[in-house]
């Protein structure tokens, strides 16, 4: 049963009004951080009756967003402290539990509007009807709902048919380069000493500021013309050397907020092994949280990261991962769709040329959603430290691999909305004599080819051409940006410093 001590040491606004801030722990570990990454603000999207949902994994920084949220709306919006509720399930409680909790909140005298955040609500079995039960009796008709959770199963549209989720639903997940590199610049741009030193760059007094502007107002969705695309990239070429060099920090980092930090702070440059193994518990462990139609075994989750770590980005199909893990078919794929659910695994179907068009097949490719997952696994799957694991194979003739990976995990954000637009409807890679990495399809049907080539002798001449792709881009490590006809060489960090993400993606 859920005590009122712990409702009231989650709800410290309650007692303590908008003072809760300085004494919050999140908050604190936040303000205390290297950096603040740069993330779209939560408030505009609560609404009276409305029902948000954000997935994403854990630890990229949701309830920091929630607790930012409520204290906005404390200590701006003026709303009361008692008109905001908020609980964290981090623990498994009844149906019966938490729909004590919601009625007890709302049955309490309040001076308008409410507002109700659910963190991490897969550990409720069948919240989803009680919030349906709630909305449908008016009960909520004033109240704004935003609800959390790192598995995507438990999160879709149809879990609150007929309620308006459609549109309300949002993906929060690791930082991509782009919100890295603002992040970065936005933190750093008045103080060009420090920034010169964390990059090894020398900026001018007025370079970091000028590039922070120049960024902010220019973007790719990869919808536009491939030339009106080119003029972008030119416009921030003379940035390149800067960029790459962020690049280099991310590539060990990844989007994890506290990982960043961790890379940035010049003093102890490198994540403690600790958190390696924490994000790794964590993937490992939702996975197995999932019932489908039974909760799974983190013993099987483990064996499945084991059996892709070594498959990264290479064509596979179901039979040879379950082969690999001995295990059965059934079993193998019900894994892998749970960490895929999980937000770990980016799966990947693969196209072929058929009469001068694109048709799927049955190939699979699978990478992991962020490349400290990646390193996080391979720590515990070696027994590595994690920062040795990570550099080994940074140095090593994996990187490209690794940047393709990166690769991935941006390309899924560029339309992602849910339910229409789920990145297997767009993203793709293309298997047959000549591969792609990449295939996207844009809204008006056109295909672009996109490579990920981490190299600087890379050229129009290496690019791979097939039947029903209409533009191609080549991705290398080299400042060069080049274009003929419908192909285009750029440097992999301009690329990815100017993608932009959904409007569905925080």
């Amino acid at each position: 049963m859920v005590s009122l001590n712990k409702v009231l040491e989650l709800n410290k606004w309650w007692t303590k009004g908008g003072e809760f801030a300085n004494e919050d722990y999140d908050l604190l570990s936040y303000r205390n951080s290297i950096i603040k990454l740069q993330r779209k603000e939560l408030l505009p999207l609560l609404k009276p009756g409305s029902i948000v949902i954000i997935k994403g994994p854990r630890r990229v920084g949701k309830t920091v967003a929630i607790k930012l949220t409520i204290e906005k709306l404390i200590s701006e919006i003026r709303i009361s402290p008692d008109d905001i509720f908020y609980f964290s399930f981090d623990e498994t409680i009844s149906q019966k539990e938490f729909e004590n909790l919601l009625r007890d909140f709302l049955s309490k005298v309040h001076s308008g509007s409410t507002y109700i955040f659910l963190d991490e609500i897969q550990a409720v079995r069948g919240w989803q009807n009680t919030l349906l039960a709630l909305a449908n009796s008016g009960a909520l008709a004033d109240t704004a709902v935003l609800v959390t959770g790192s598995i995507a199963h438990f999160l879709g549209t149809e879990t609150l048919p007929g309620r308006g989720t459609e549109g309300n639903i949002y993906y929060l997940r690791t930082s991509s380069f782009r919100d890295f590199v603002i992040s970065v610049l936005n933190n750093f741009h008045s103080n060009t000493s420090a920034l010169s030193y964390l990059l090894g760059y020398n900026f001018s007094p007025s370079e970091p500021a000028d590039m922070l502007e120049t960024l902010s107002n220019t973007f790719v969705s990869l919808e536009e013309d491939l030339r009106e695309a080119h003029k972008s990239y030119l416009a921030i070429q003379k940035y390149f050397i800067p960029l790459s060099k962020m690049f280099d920090l991310y590539l060990l980092s990844g989007g994890y907020p506290k990982s960043i930090s961790y890379i940035l702070d010049r003093s102890e440059p490198k994540p403690p092994s600790t958190f390696y193994e924490e994000i790794y518990n964590y993937i490992k462990n939702d996975a197995a949280t999932i019932t489908s139609p039974v909760s799974g075994d983190p013993a099987k989750a483990s064996k499945t990261i084991s059996a892709v770590l070594d498959l990264v980005g290479n064509k596979i199909s179901y039979s040879k991962i379950a082969q690999k893990m001995a295990m059965n078919k059934a079993t193998t794929i019900n894994y892998l769709h749970r960490l895929e659910n999980s937000f770990v695994f980016i799966e990947l179907n693969g196209v072929k040329s058929f009469k001068n068009e694109l048709r799927e097949i049955s190939a699979k490719k699978f990478y992991f959603s962020d490349i400290f997952m990646h390193y996080s696994a391979g720590a515990a799957q070696t027994g590595k430290p994690g920062s040795e694991y990570t550099k080994e194979l940074v140095n090593s003739s994996n990187v490209g691999m690794l940047v393709e990976e990166i690769v991935a995990g941006h390309l899924i954000r560029v339309k992602e909305s849910d339910p229409m637009k789920l990145y297997s409807t767009y993203i793709k890679f293309y298997e047959g004599s000549r591969e792609i990495d990449f295939i996207y399809k844009k809204d008006s049907g056109r295909s672009i080819g996109i490579e990920a080539k981490y190299q600087n002798e890379a050229s129009i001449q290496d690019v791979k051409r097939v039947a029903g792709v209409d533009e191609y881009l080549l991705l290398t490590k080299s400042s060069g940006i080049s274009i003929k006809n419908n192909t285009m060489v750029l440097p992999v960090c301009l690329f990815l410093a100017l993608l932009s993400s959904s409007k569905h993606n925080l």
